[in-house]
């Protein structure tokens, strides 16, 4: 996957705007207060686990998956326990998905402070589970 790391960088460098409200401050002593976290798959299983865990942190999550009925369900969930949080609709083996995921984060929030790249490893046969 090693176009999201292109992307991301491409996209952190070339940002040019921030939010109204940059800097954010860390007040609620959380350990990713206000810190952007990019994470791909994250609508069902461990990357689902990890956006609700960087939330409950503090982080400002924005996440990604193919599936939008359950990235939005992931999304509905986090923002009733508070943090914001962002679902974009794309598939990690697509470059374009990939790179307008970053480039709609960073639009966002202005910067990528961490990122979290979930992904599905073949089982022998050639399916993935």
């Amino acid at each position: 996957m090693a176009t999201l790391a292109t992307a991301t960088a491409g996209s952190a460098f070339g940002a040019t705007e921030l939010p109204e409200n940059w800097p954010w401050e860390r007040t609620d002593g959380k350990r990713y207060g206000n810190k952007v976290v990019l994470i791909t798959g994250a609508t069902s299983g461990i990357g689902g686990a990890t956006a609700r865990a960087f939330a409950a942190e503090g982080a400002r999550v924005f996440f990604c998956g193919r599936r939008r009925d359950l990235g939005e369900s992931v999304a509905k969930s986090i923002r009733e326990a508070g943090p914001p949080v962002r679902y974009h609709r794309a598939h990690v083996r697509e470059e374009a998905d990939v790179r307008a995921f970053v480039e709609a984060c960073v639009r966002t929030y202005g910067r990528i402070r961490h990122r979290f790249q979930q992904r599905r490893h073949r089982r022998a046969g050639g399916s993935s589970g």
